[in-house]
């Protein structure tokens, strides 16, 4: 039977929630690579540079961890190449004036990426591109259930960016191309990929840390349409040569505001009560690669909030969680 209006609605803000935070998860977490780079030079310490700071992004360590301790950077080779796959599953409930309302199951989606290093200079800073080379849903849809999510997929393949790094993983200079996706359900995300390509590497402290060191990100930006603050922890589980094993974990807090969802229609009005989002992951890190070789992630959302559409008033809630997983290609 057909859903009610509300319903419809908020199935469809679901839907590019849930693609955004897809695309989001993507961006921090990714990171499995094909072809590995040149080795670093073993006796040639990793330069510390002075480049721009990174001001959307506040670095503080919390604690240095276990001796011995060193500097983490990254020593990117020249002619890398980053080949990445990451499958999505993820869950959506929506309640309008506390009774839930029927939303059709989000089918898992895959993402495949390349990232190619450019070019490196002598400070360190590496020069990349980075592409979406497939996205679609993963599940049997012999009744063509996912015929419109499938095309709005599609249409990311060819969304490309380039950018530089440091030996800190502090991005600057991020140029986006949408490529296909220049209007339609994909268009609100596709304009903060930009913004999400600047996370690409872990960003790692200016001081030297050990097993146990752990450091603070913060920033705060604009998400969906919404004021957001975003505190990432990172801490050392091992450190083995050039790489680096670390626990992370991820929490995004909003407060009350109006605010406009990519999927709203005109004529609505939302003010969000409490928004907030957190995750957790394991990542292995190898300083000579621009992402990360290996990386989980659960992220969980719940927003509670207040729309208006036509006179009427309703009170919603609405709840996402993504399990990711990233895998070789």
């Amino acid at each position: 039977s057909p859903q009610p209006a509300p319903a419809r609605t908020w199935h469809r803000v679901g839907i590019t929630v849930g693609l955004a935070l897809l695309i989001a998860g993507f961006l921090l977490w990714r990171g499995h690579t094909h072809e590995k780079p040149a080795e670093p030079d073993p006796e040639k310490p990793p330069a510390v540079t002075a480049s721009r700071e990174d001001t959307a992004r506040k670095v503080t360590l919390l604690e240095p961890g276990e001796e011995p301790r060193r500097a983490l950077r990254y020593l990117v080779g020249k002619g890398a190449r980053e080949r990445l796959r990451m499958v999505t599953r993820s869950t959506t409930e929506f309640a309008l004036n506390g009774e839930a309302q029927p939303i059709p199951k989000t089918p898992a989606l895959q993402l495949d990426s390349d990232v190619h290093i450019d070019e490196v200079t002598e400070n360190g800073e590496y020069h990349f591109r980075w592409e979406i080379t497939a996205c679609d849903v993963l599940e049997d849809d012999a009744e063509g259930s996912w015929t419109t999510l499938r095309e709005q997929l599609a249409r990311m393949v060819g969304i490309s960016a380039k950018a530089i790094g440091d030996d800190r993983g502090r991005m600057r200079e991020v140029e986006l191309d949408h490529g296909e996706a220049q209007d339609g359900l994909l268009k609100p995300h596709t304009a903060g990929l930009a913004e999400g390509l600047g996370e690409m590497s872990v960003p790692l402290p200016a001081e030297e840390v050990g097993v146990g060191g752990r450091w603070e990100v913060v920033k705060t930006n604009d998400h969906m349409g919404m004021r957001v603050t975003e505190t990432t922890t990172y801490e050392v589980l091992s450190i083995e040569g050039h790489e680096v094993r670390i626990r992370s974990a991820r929490a995004l807090m909003a407060p009350p505001q109006d605010v406009t969802l990519p999927g709203m229609p005109e004529g609505m009005s939302l003010r969000v009560h409490s928004f907030h989002s957190g995750g957790a992951g394991k990542m292995l890190l190898d300083l000579s690669r621009a992402v990360p070789i290996d990386s989980t992630i659960d992220v969980m959302l719940r927003m509670e909030a207040e729309q208006e559409q036509g006179g009427e008033t309703s009170k919603i809630t609405l709840e996402n969680t993504i399990q990711t997983a990233l895998t070789r290609r």
